[in-house]
């Protein structure tokens, strides 16, 4: 017997909402059932261009006049936790962009919650789901990189709006000794430390105004994680160290590069992992040209991948693609950090 599509809304329709929408409108198991934003003429405004039937103004009458079976939390952070709380209560799956919660407390809460209930509650580690990053889980998982030794996850981003590189105190620095746009993106590097070393065990941690650099004891490896609003040119590089091998990926491009200790006289490694480079980098290039012509999620591609795997395995009843203790472990290690970034040297 065929099964009905999963019934979807979102909550919040700016433009990330844009691409959960764009995406669930390609997927055959879900349909978009209702969307809700604060501006009733937003919602309107995303009903009408996604060909949604009904639009809200509260994700209170949302849930109970709709009974949607997943809930989409793409509005503003603060609004993050009061529309996820009521979403769980309310017995939907609820996809929450980062970051999950506006403080520690708040998320540690809906993860108990969670539990509790037996609910599916997944945060929006989008970058996991690139296909480079997919790729090399895929060879740490087959032994192929060795074992993992360190992983460096480096983003610079011109959030401050200034291409020169001045200073400036825009947004400010934050409670917990880090700025909004710090703790904005913490969610992405801690997931992709987590995903290659698992659960932490401390971390150490350097900040300078918009920057921050991160020390990651973990179970498995090392990872440092870096933030900067300053350096140039925009970009959000993964390395990975393994005792076989040694990847890096920009995930701003479809690229990915791998060196690899081979067999034979060791001089001539450098030369041969140049000339697989040239030809990785070469069918990269083309890759995203394809891409750009195909009218596909483009940098969003790890997004549409993560909702994708989350809707087949809801339609099943199987394991999602995030898992709660994902969640919490995740959480943790941002608010380690933040923590150790408020703390005094």
């Amino acid at each position: 017997m065929e099964r009905s599509p999963l019934r979807a809304a979102i909550v919040g329709t700016g433009s990330i909402a844009r691409q959960h929408l764009a995406c669930l409108a390609e997927l055959p198991v879900a349909e978009v059932v209702a969307v809700a934003d604060l501006s009733g003429a937003a919602a309107a405004a995303a009903a009408e261009r996604f060909g949604v039937p009904a639009a809200f103004t509260s994700h209170e009458e949302l849930l109970e006049q709709a009974r949607p079976d997943v809930v989409h939390v793409t509005a503003p952070p603060a609004a993050h936790f009061e529309i996820a709380a009521g979403a769980l209560a309310a017995g939907s799956a609820v996809i929450v962009e980062k970051p999950l919660a506006d403080t520690h407390e708040r998320a540690v809460t809906l993860i108990e919650q969670a539990r509790s209930s037996e609910g599916v509650l997944i945060e929006d580690y989008n970058y996991l789901f690139n296909f480079q990053v997919r790729d090399l889980l895929a060879r740490a998982a087959t032994g192929e990189l060795g074992q993992v030794r360190h992983v460096e996850v480096d983003l610079a981003l011109d959030v401050l709006g200034r291409e020169d590189g001045e200073r400036s105190s825009a947004r400010g620095t934050g409670a917990g000794g880090l700025g909004a746009h710090e703790r904005d993106f913490l969610p992405h590097l801690a997931s992709l430390a987590h995903a290659f070393c698992g659960p932490h065990r401390r971390v150490a941690v350097v900040t300078r105004e918009h920057e921050l650099v991160a020390l990651v004891d973990a179970r498995d490896a090392t990872a440092t994680l870096r933030f900067s609003a300053h350096s140039r040119p925009d970009g959000f590089w993964l390395r990975v160290h393994g005792s076989r091998m040694r990847a890096a990926a920009n995930l701003f491009e479809p690229r990915l590069t791998l060196e690899r200790a081979r067999r034979g006289p060791r001089p001539l490694d450098p030369l041969l992992n140049q000339l697989g480079e040239s030809g990785g980098a070469a069918r990269a290039a083309v890759a995203g040209v394809v891409r750009k012509l195909s009218g596909g999620p483009g940098v969003y591609e790890g997004l549409w991948e993560l909702l994708a795997q989350t809707y087949r395995a809801l339609a099943v009843g199987a394991e999602p693609p995030v898992s709660l203790a994902q969640v919490e472990e995740v959480n943790r290690l941002a608010a380690d950090i933040a923590e150790a970034a408020a703390t005094p040297a």
